[in-house]
C-alpha cells in the first residue's frame, strides 16, 4: 500500500498544480456588488474586479523589441493593466501605443490603439486573430425605500453615468450597485488592425476574402457572440490564401 501511495502521489501534485494555473486563469465573476461609502465606491469595488486572484510574473514586450518584466493583474472594472510599484502604489500602464504584447501568465493582451482598449488574444490564425474586450458595466443600481421597504431600480443607462476610472460619486450609504460583466469579440488582421466582430466588419477587414465569406455567411449563421462560431470563422479564413 505504500508503494501505490507514493506512486500516486506525483499525479496528484500534477492534478493540483494543473488545477491551481485553471484557478488563476478561472473567468471573472459575471457579477459584483457594492455599496457606496461616503458617496463613492472606490478601493473596495477595485479590488473584486480583477481578472486574477493575485498580481503575477509577467512580461511587457514594446515596439522596439526590449521588454520588460513585473507583476500585473488586469482590472476588469478600469479596462486597466495594473501593477504595483516599490512604493507599493497600484498604478496602471501608460503609453500603451508603444507596447507590442503583454504576457500575463498564459495569456496575452494586445492594445487597440484606434478603440483605446485592451484586447486579450482568444486564438491566433493564419489570416486572422479572434480577441476579447472584458469589461464591467453598472448595469443596475439600488436605492433602499423607507423604512427598509422593497429597493427601487434605476435604469442601466442613468446608472453608467455616475462612474469614471477612479470611482462613482455622489450615491447615498443605501444605494447598492450591481456590475455585469461584459464580453466583446473583436477581429484582428496580420496588421494589427481591430474591428468588433460582426458580419459587415469582417468583410470590410478582409476585402478580398469577400466572395468567400459571403458564402460562408450565406450557409452558416454565425452569431458573433459566441466564441466558438467565430472560432470556426478564423478556420475557415485559415483555409484561404494569404497571397
Amino acid at each position: 500500500m505504500g508503494r501505490l501511495a507514493i506512486s500516486l502521489s506525483a499525479p496528484l501534485s500534477l492534478l493540483l498544480t494543473f488545477l491551481q494555473a485553471q484557478e488563476v486563469l478561472a473567468q471573472v465573476p459575471q457579477r459584483i456588488e457594492a455599496t457606496p461609502t461616503n458617496g463613492k465606491v472606490n478601493a473596495s469595488i477595485r479590488k473584486k474586479a480583477y481578472r486574477y486572484p493575485s498580481f503575477i510574473d509577467s512580461k511587457v514586450l514594446f515596439n522596439n523589441g526590449t521588454y520588460t518584466q513585473s507583476k500585473l493583474n488586469y482590472n476588469v472594472l478600469s479596462g486597466e493593466m495594473e501593477f504595483i510599484n516599490s512604493q507599493s502604489d497600484t498604478l496602471a500602464l501608460d503609453n500603451l501605443f508603444t507596447i507590442s504584447l503583454i504576457e500575463i501568465g498564459e495569456e496575452n493582451f494586445v492594445y487597440d490603439q484606434a478603440g483605446k482598449k485592451l484586447l486579450k488574444v482568444v486564438r491566433r490564425g493564419k489570416n486572422a486573430n479572434l480577441y476579447v474586450h472584458e469589461k464591467y458595466e453598472i448595469t443596475n443600481m439600488r436605492s433602499k425605500g423607507a423604512l427598509g421597504s422593497e429597493p427601487t431600480s434605476l435604469p442601466a443607462t442613468s446608472a453608467r453615468e455616475y462612474f469614471d476610472k477612479d470611482g462613482v460619486y455622489d450615491l447615498s450609504s443605501n444605494t447598492k450597485l450591481t456590475y455585469s460583466a461584459k464580453s466583446t469579440f473583436h477581429l484582428g488582421d496580420k496588421n494589427n488592425t481591430f474591428v468588433a466582430a460582426s458580419k459587415r466588419n469582417t468583410l470590410k477587414l478582409f476585402p478580398k476574402y469577400k466572395t468567400e465569406l459571403t458564402n460562408y455567411f450565406t450557409q452558416h449563421n454565425v452569431d458573433f457572440d459566441r466564441q466558438e462560431d467565430l472560432e470556426a470563422l478564423l478556420l475557415f479564413l485559415d483555409t484561404l490564401s494569404s497571397e
